[in-house]
């Protein structure tokens, strides 16, 4: 990814060969704030000017925004071992060969194919940045603005024709609550994995910083949910 190289391309002060990463990077995702805050930072470098997504004094924007490149810059550390199934998924359903974990810690969401011998470990295909609930995990009532934990279902696609610009590409409809979470008296519902609007890259966790209305639903940016929903197209849940 370019953004990753870029940071590469920082660490090691190399302005002139960031810059144009960073520029390639906003040239495919014109509304990436991360990539700005960085190119800004280059900037005010050359000028002599301290750093503003380092910097003693941030405001809360650009701290969320530090907090996403450290997330970002920590991913390939990150990726689950290829030798283990991972912690709650037992096995995948009998109607589809995908499955996706998501580390909300990490704030990253793996992509994972049944291997071609079904006692071996799962194959990670791909992994995203992902953004979780405004108020974190762990949802237990409606209007908490959390992210359920637990092992859900994808019941169905929705096309970005079918909802309003806000969902981006589309988005896919989870479960919840299913009968275990009835049962815990957990409440809500509309939790969905859905891409982002059209001015917008990853979601801002900025309470007062964007209108979100989908504040309990995991985000990802409009590129990985149309890859999302052109692969998923044959799937059942």
């Amino acid at each position: 990814m370019a953004l990753l190289r870029a940071t590469d391309a920082l660490i090691e002060a190399r302005l002139t060969d960031a810059e144009a990463l960073l520029h390639d990077a906003l040239k495919q995702e014109p509304h990436f704030r991360l990539a700005h805050a960085l190119l800004g930072d280059i900037l005010r470098a050359r000028s002599g000017l301290p750093s503003k997504l380092h910097g003693d004094e941030q405001s809360a924007a650009m701290s969320i925004i530090q907090q996403e490149l450290k997330h970002r810059i920590q991913a390939p550390e990150m990726l689950p071992p290829t030798d283990v199934w991972p912690q709650g998924l037992v096995s995948f359903s009998p109607f589809s060969p995908h499955a996706f974990v998501v580390d909300a810690q990490a704030l990253r969401m793996y992509w994972l194919r049944k291997n071609e011998r079904p006692e071996d470990p799962p194959r990670v295909i791909a992994s995203f940045y992902v953004s979780v609930g405004k108020a974190g995990v762990g949802k237990q009532t409606e209007g908490d603005n959390k992210t359920p934990l637990g092992v859900y279902h994808i019941t169905h696609r929705r096309t970005g024709r079918d909802l309003p610009a806000f969902y981006g590409a589309g988005a896919l409809v989870l479960d919840y609550p299913h009968a275990v979470d009835r049962l815990l008296g957990r409440t809500g519902s509309g939790i969905w994995l859905h891409g982002s609007p059209p001015n917008t890259y990853t979601r801002c966790r900025v309470p007062d910083d964007c209108i979100d209305p989908s504040r309990r639903a995991l985000f990802v940016s409009r590129a990985v949910m149309r890859e999302l929903i052109d692969n998923l197209r044959s799937a059942q849940p």
